[in-house]
């Protein structure tokens, strides 16, 4: 009898041993893999159940911000106040497609996700979602984007002292309350329809595209030919097409 208990333990002994090792290589080793499984949507679903910190203006206006979400399966969804003006700024945050832009770049800061927010929401026992404060102003991105109009381009105003980006707007946009819909066939058929616009709205031509440097440096040479009275603010020269470059070139 007491062989058999005996043996009945070290059996029990290696099965606990076995689930320990296999525990751990679950929650430790395959911890991240698991994580970013595209058939693992728990930590999405506690995401769109929680608030999210907001997006905001140096002027105090907000531009991308949670509120209740009229959807059953989630308690919030993302709301975009002025809708295309700073799409290529905050990018867009979604339950099936992931984020992009300082919603991608900031995510861990408005979920409270960093080592501070985690402590102090222990401690407080509050929710310490954070809010993201830019140094772009509402209003220069507004006179910005009515001077770009339908062009397509961009256009980019810096606090030439600090560097600061105080607007930065891009055409043509997108709205991003399209995107962030919590109708996943909406929101793909959203994705899909931009993904196929001439111009590329979902990427921000300020910083997503390639130029060459001949146009950038452009503002160079006209500062020193204004600055030496070479021309003024009136100077216009006539447009050259290819063909009379090369007739140019070759005198």
């Amino acid at each position: 009898m007491n062989r058999r208990i005996r043996s009945l333990a070290v059996f029990l002994l290696v099965l606990y041993f076995v689930l320990f090792v296999q525990l751990n290589v679950l929650q430790v080793g395959r911890k991240a893999a698991l994580d970013t499984h595209p058939f693992n949507n728990r930590q999405t679903i506690r995401d769109f159940n929680r608030p999210r910190g907001t997006i905001v203006t140096a002027d105090g206006v907000v531009v991308a911000q949670s509120v209740p979400s009229a959807d059953m399966q989630f308690a919030f969804q993302r709301e975009y106040p002025l809708a295309d003006l700073f799409s290529n700024v905050t990018g867009y945050y979604t339950y099936s497609f992931g984020s992009t832009q300082l919603e991608n770049r900031y995510s861990d800061v408005l979920m409270g996700e960093t080592a501070a927010q985690k402590i102090s929401g222990v401690l407080g026992g509050y929710d310490n979602s954070g809010n993201v404060q830019l140094t772009m102003r509402a209003d220069v991105q507004r006179v910005a984007a009515e001077a770009l109009g339908d062009r397509e381009g961009s256009v980019v105003v810096m606090d030439p002292t600090t560097g600061a980006v105080i607007a930065m707007v891009s055409t043509p946009r997108y709205d991003p309350n399209e995107v962030a819909e919590p109708d996943s066939d909406a929101a793909e058929a959203a994705l899909e329809w931009y993904g196929n616009m001439p111009g590329k709205p979902l990427l921000a031509n300020a910083y997503q595209e390639r130029y060459m440097p001949g146009s950038s440096f452009k503002v160079i040479t006209t500062a020193i030919a204004l600055e030496h009275g070479v021309i003024d603010l009136e100077t216009t020269w006539p447009p050259e097409s290819l063909e009379r470059r090369r007739a140019l070139r070759r005198r």
